[in-house]
């Protein structure tokens, strides 16, 4: 059993290890019953039906057994948590460049990407997978959950700002979509995916 540490120091610790954090819970139940919780330089999941009257902004003491689920990082199961605060805003990390983000320092902490596209043949977005785009053509996953608000977001090829959790599922990264907003109104430009057509000569 360890005392109450920063996340970073947790994430160093061994599956199995009984620990002791304190953060800022970033999501609401738009991912079901996992929360995100994070500081100013790391974030970790926890996974507890206990969790869900927590909100956004909350900050928390929680204690937790350190285990994996399909390559996350998690606390689960959660111990006990004491809600200690509540914060205005949770801060995210603004990124340009998706490659910058592959590595395991952003792991479960709020992102938003400021020039993004998305690749779709729909008009609009619906639940599932898309790839999200950033101004140099990196690309990564993005996940848009059942009944999100982003449901029928029109994108009509665009650039857009594109929030979320970056997360790790079975050693990819990935986006879970918390908000998506329009940039057209500002320097940054869209250009779409080339399209390709073949003769038979």
């Amino acid at each position: 059993v360890f005392c109450q540490q920063t996340i970073s120091q947790v994430r160093a610790l061994p599956v199995g290890s009984v620990v002791t954090t304190t953060g800022t819970i970033s999501c609401g139940n738009e991912f079901g019953v996992v929360r995100y919780l994070q500081d100013a330089n790391a974030g970790i999941s926890a996974y507890s039906t206990d969790l869900s009257l927590t909100q956004t902004g909350d900050s928390v003491i929680i204690t937790g057994v350190l285990s994996r689920y399909r390559g996350e990082l998690q606390l689960s199961p959660v111990l006990s948590y004491e809600v200690v605060a509540e914060v205005d805003e949770v801060n995210s990390l603004s990124i340009e460049n998706l490659d910058d983000i592959s590595i395991p320092g952003f792991e479960s902490r709020k992102v938003n990407i400021a020039c993004a596209g998305i690749k779709s043949c729909e008009g609009e977005l619906s639940a599932g997978w898309y790839e999200v785009f950033d101004q140099w053509g990196n690309i990564a996953r993005l996940w848009i959950a059942e009944n999100h608000p982003a449901q029928g977001f029109p994108l009509f090829n665009r650039p857009l700002v594109v929030e979320g959790i970056w997360t790790k599922f079975e050693d990819q990264y990935q986006l879970m979509c918390q908000q998506i907003t329009d940039a057209s109104g500002g320097a940054c430009h869209y250009i779409p995916p080339p399209s390709l057509s073949f003769e038979n000569n």
